[in-house]
């Protein structure tokens, strides 16, 4: 009896564990989703920044090291996107890779035509460059604020994911906890109950000698 009670605590011991491996691989995705996302964030803040340099200073120098600064920022956007794709799994993640392609496209054709329109006036632009330059970096800076705020509502539902996996392994545990305790349980009592049964009422013996026969 010990020994099928023992069988039984392995098997269910197992199986909770396999959904306890399951549920801390999936949260550890959802934590480095959310990581991936929040730089992504960043580069876009830092595409704003070599903006306004840009802007605020568009002589042919500051142009080009604000031109670097973009495609290096750019350059980490794409290395971002990459492990995101590939760690794709839910509706959220597939949702948001759907509905932000077309918004960080959106900021990309900004900020190549500001860096190009920048590029093309001299040394002191008239007021009407001067008020299409200031145009184009503020469509820029919307391109990014959307592309950002979908990136944090994709940061929210991660979060929830996160938590929701977190209660799910936690309900595992103490399910897996409770059984394994009662299974133990009740073979020891069966145990003992037969134990008692034996030595009060010799039951066991021709048990035994049934099996052995």
């Amino acid at each position: 009896m010990l020994a099928l009670a023992a069988v039984a605590i392995v098997a269910f011991a197992t199986s909770a564990m396999t959904d306890l491996r399951d549920a801390n691989r999936l949260t550890e995705a959802a934590g480095d989703k959310a990581v991936l996302g929040s730089r992504l964030n960043t580069n876009f803040t830092a595409i704003g920044r070599a903006e306004a340099m840009l802007v605020a200073d568009p002589r042919p120098a500051v142009i080009k090291d604000a031109t670097d600064q973009l495609r290096a920022e750019w350059k980490l956007v794409d290395e971002r996107l990459a492990p995101l794709e590939k760690l794709r799994a839910t509706d959220d993640d597939r949702r948001y890779l759907t509905e932000q392609a077309p918004l960080i496209a959106a900021v990309r054709r900004s900020s190549d035509g500001l860096v190009a329109f920048a590029a093309g006036l001299g040394e002191a632009p008239d007021p009407a460059q001067r008020n299409e330059l200031l145009a184009r970096a503020a469509a820029s800076r919307a391109a990014q604020d959307q592309a950002r705020n979908r990136t944090r509502v994709y940061f929210d539902e991660l979060q929830r994911a996160k938590r929701r996996l977190s209660e799910e392994a936690q309900a595992t545990y103490e399910t897996g906890t409770r059984t394994i305790v009662t299974i133990a349980s009740v073979g020891i009592g069966l145990a003992l109950l037969l134990g008692i049964l034996a030595a009060r009422y010799g039951i066991v013996r021709p048990m035994l000698d049934m099996t052995g026969a």
